[in-house]
């Protein structure tokens, strides 16, 4: 059998001014997450965070949850989404589909080959912030300085693109 999502009604506008009271908290702490990326892909990561959390927050007053709607949790579902490589808007009918799916398998073999070719600690470590936690969460919890965590960081940055082939950029 197959099954047809009806299109969702939008919920009134009255979303809209719960939403624009919490996006000065929302791009703060956006702004704080995607910090270590280049300006221009920074500002691009912010916008898609922004909307990411717009989107989760209109689904939550659907719910009639907004009550749960907290700066903090929309921007860090929406982190994750950004690193995950989900962007609102991305569709299955867009043309470059069978680019992305490539990507995806190739990452998803990639991946686990380069991790496996790190300290047991460096692969939990990589997990850890994968799941959208911050650096000063990580240092905490492998009790090692931030500024080891730092250092750690860039390692795997130059080694992800050494494994794949690309221009180490410090």
């Amino acid at each position: 059998m197959i099954a047809f999502n009806e299109p969702r009604s939008a919920p009134d506008q009255a979303w809209q001014a719960g939403f624009v009271a919490l996006l000065p908290a929302i791009r703060a702490h956006a702004r704080i997450a995607f910090r270590a990326l280049r300006p221009e892909a920074r500002d691009d990561a912010i916008q898609e965070a922004v909307a990411n959390a717009c989107v989760a927050y209109v689904r939550l007053v659907q719910l009639g949850k907004q009550d749960f709607a907290y700066p903090s949790a929309l921007v860090r579902f929406a982190v994750k989404h950004y690193w995950g490589g989900r962007r609102v808007g991305s569709s299955m009918n867009s043309g470059d589909v069978l680019c992305c799916h490539a990507q995806r398998a190739a990452f998803r073999i990639d991946f686990p080959a380069w991790l496996a070719m790190h300290s047991a600690r460096d692969r939990r470590l990589v997990r850890f912030l994968a799941l959208g936690n911050c650096p000063a969460e990580a240092a905490d919890r492998f009790q090692i300085s931030r500024a080891r965590i730092s250092q750690i960081r860039q390692e795997l940055r130059e080694s992800w693109a050494a494994f794949q082939g690309e221009p180490v950029v410090c």
